[in-house]
Order: C-alpha cells, then sequence, then structure tokens
C-alpha cells in the first residue's frame, strides 16, 4: 500500500466573509451615500474582524449593525478566544484562515496549532481541506438501489437481533450472536469491518451504530517536530476504541493511482495515496489526499501505532468504497502524536514486528525513505511497494 508521511468552505468570495450590501435590496427610502460610505467602511475593517470568528455562526449581530448605521471595529470576543488558542504566542492570518477552514469542515472542539520549533505558523495550504469523499473518472459510486436499510426505531438501533444492519459474531461459546461494531461510548468492539446504518435507514445520524457518521468530537492539535514536520495528537486523554478521523479524499481508479505515483516521484513530491484493498484485492479503487484531502493527511507513520485502520461501509452494496476510519488500538495519553503504520502490516503479512522487541530488517533498496517513529519495533524504513 503506497503511502508516504510529511507533508475550503470556500467562503463566499466577497469583501466581507460574513455579509454583503446588496443595492437591489436596498429600500428606496435608505441613503444611497450612506450606504456606499458603509459598504466601504466593511471593506476596510474585513481583514481585521473576520479572523476574530472562527464559529461558522459568524459575529453577533450587535457587530453588523443596521444598513442605517455606520459600523464600528469590534474586537474579538472573549468566547471566541478559545478556538485560537494560541499556546507558542504566534498568530498569522495564513493561520487563522487554516483554523477557520478547519473548524468549517471538521465541526466540533477546538483545533489548535502549536509551533515551538521555527517561525512557521501554520501548514502550507496548498490543497483543499474537504471531510468526504470525492468522486472522480472511471469510479462509480454505491448503488443506492442495491441497498437495503433498517426498520429501526426513529429514537435510533436498540436491539441487533432485529436491525438489519448488525452483524454476526461467533461468542466465547462457539455460538453465533448479532452484534453492533460499537459498545456504548461509544468504542470500537469488534476486530474486522464494519458495517453502519446508511441513508435508507430509519434510524437517525445520533444512532450508536452512525459513529463515522457523527460530528468530531475530539479536540485536536497539529503540531510541528524536527524530524516529522507537521503531525497530529489531542491535547486530552484518547480511550482505546474511540473513533478519530476517517482518511478522505479523491477516489480514483488503479491506474490513475500508478500515474500519480510516478508522477510525484519524478517531481519529488510527497504521494498520499491510499489503497482500498482491504475488501476487495484485485483492480481496487485509491484515496489520494494529495489534492483534496483532510486533516488524516497530517497523521504521521509509526511501527508502533496508536491508531488502527477499519474499513466502514454505510450499508453491504458495494465493498469497492468504503471509510478508511482510525481508531485508537489503546489508550493515548493527552499531547502524544497519534499515527497508524503506512503498511498495516497485520493484514498486508509483508513484515512481522518481532515479539522480543528487536528490528525487522528491510531491504533498503525497496524502501522510500527512513523511518524516524523513534519506537523500540522501528522497522528503519517506510516501503515504497
Amino acid at each position: 500500500m503506497p503511502f508516504y508521511s510529511n507533508r475550503y468552505w470556500q467562503g463566499p468570495t466577497v469583501d466581507c466573509p460574513w455579509m454583503t450590501v446588496h443595492e437591489d435590496n436596498i429600500p428606496i427610502h435608505f441613503d444611497r451615500q450612506l450606504i456606499n460610505s458603509t459598504k466601504a467602511h466593511i471593506r476596510k475593517t474585513a481583514s481585521d474582524t473576520h479572523r476574530g470568528y472562527l464559529s461558522s455562526s459568524g459575529p453577533p449581530a450587535s457587530s453588523i449593525g443596521k444598513r442605517k448605521r455606520k459600523q464600528s471595529p469590534n474586537p474579538r470576543r472573549r468566547e471566541d478566544l478559545p478556538r485560537i488558542l494560541l499556546e507558542d504566542g504566534k498568530s498569522s492570518k495564513k493561520r487563522d484562515d487554516f483554523l477557520t477552514t478547519a473548524m468549517k469542515q471538521y465541526p466540533g472542539p477546538p483545533i489548535t496549532i502549536y509551533n515551538d520549533v521555527d517561525d512557521n505558523t501554520a501548514p502550507d495550504f496548498n490543497f483543499v481541506l474537504v471531510s468526504d469523499y470525492i468522486y472522480t473518472e472511471g469510479v462509480a459510486p454505491p448503488n443506492l438501489e442495491a441497498e437495503s436499510g433498517c426498520n429501526c426505531p426513529l429514537t435510533g438501533c436498540v436491539d441487533p437481533n432485529i436491525c438489519d444492519c448488525a452483524e454476526p459474531r461467533i461468542d466465547l461459546d462457539g455460538n453465533e450472536e448479532m452484534v453492533f461494531p460499537y459498545i456504548p461510548g461509544p468504542y470500537l468492539d469488534v476486530n474486522d469491518n464494519v458495517v453502519e446504518c446508511n441513508v435508507l435507514c430509519s434510524c437517525p445520524l445520533e444512532c450508536r451504530n452512525r459513529v463515522t457518521q457523527q460530528p468530531r468530537s475530539l479536540e485536536l492539535q497539529l503540531f510541528y517536530s524536527k524530524l516529522k514536520g507537521w503531525g497530529l495528537r489531542s491535547p486530552r486523554m484518547i480511550l482505546g476504541g474511540t473513533f478519530v478521523l476517517t482518511y478522505p479524499g479523491e477516489i480514483i481508479t488503479s491506474s490513475e493511482a500508478e500515474r500519480r505515483e510516478h508522477e510525484n516521484k519524478l517531481a519529488n513530491r510527497h504521494t498520499y495515496i491510499f489503497d482500498l484493498d482491504k475488501l476487495e484485492q484485485e483492480d481496487c479503487y485509491a484515496v489520494d489526499a494529495g489534492r483534496y484531502g483532510g486533516l488524516a493527511r497530517y497523521i504521521n507513520h509509526s511501527c508502533s501505532p496508536n491508531l488502527e485502520i477499519v474499513a466502514v461501509m454505510e450499508g453491504r452494496a458495494s465493498q469497492r468504497v468504503y471509510k478508511i476510519a482510525l481508531f485508537a488500538c489503546k489508550d493515548i495519553p493527552a499531547n502524544e502524536e497519534l499515527c497508524f503504520d503506512y503498511l498495516n502490516v497485520a493484514n498486508h503479512n509483508k513484515a512481522d514486528d518481532d515479539s522480543d522487541g528487536s528490528v525487522v530488517e528491510i531491504d533498503p533498496y525497496v524502501a522510500s525513505q527512513r523511518c524516524y517513529c523513534q519506537s523500540k519495533n522501528c522497522r528503519q524504513y517506510i516501503w515504497y511497494r
């Protein structure tokens, strides 16, 4: 599986991100000269005001004012400051723009940035931040006509024995039982692929079987390190089994993945291609987060990861398109870097960490770059394929 490390809501293209004065809608008794002066003032102060509001609701109504009254500059409100959390003492338009976009695509607890290594205030915004898949030419989206949904209560799925989305599992006594993949928390409770409820199901978004479809619940922080560059962590402890993020991007064909991989290699660019080969090995699709990607793009590799890759399907109609979901495979202390194994070794049988903690030898001639995870089981290199 080729994958290497490293490293909008595009708002309306107007002068003020939060409001636009439309002259066609101005009542006839309004003073045109006053309106024009108000618009000019908005243009002048927009760059000073919009960075203070990182929530999608925009500034309070008092900061916009009535159209008949000039807008006065408004300082950042105290309740907005925790969303920025400039713990490293740095601030810039680059950082504010990145956080504004991130909070729009990933609503939920604060997203922050920390860098005590150099003067870089935020990652380079050389891609479009998305939170879902983008289907490209040659890729067939899941066929809803072949899909079915459960008829569970409108309050959510409760009984796996009557829910059509529940999956069979063999219990400790060797008997088959129907189970949901999550236990209350919610925490992942299976060691296999997951089938969640889909758009045809009667249950709501808050259903216990729609974990990866719900808004982000973890506080996240992008941070910079000397060896790996930008990475991702959480300022709060994450319990094992907790859903962290999905890996969104463009879904492309295998031939297009090979073409882009070769193109990136010639241009000496990092590759963010992730094969969707957990369920189907032949002619599988791939996800490319190079041009369009999410926050998971910043999760680095480790030979001893604290995240595991789980294939999550919304229904059973297609096994070629599924979510790449990242779950905590153990309790993760606060501020520990989030990492997963780019090779997904356990599923691909390309190599195994020795049980005694010794280093697994990898031929450097087939490796793409050195590994800097510094774990006791480090394989020294990240394979290329």
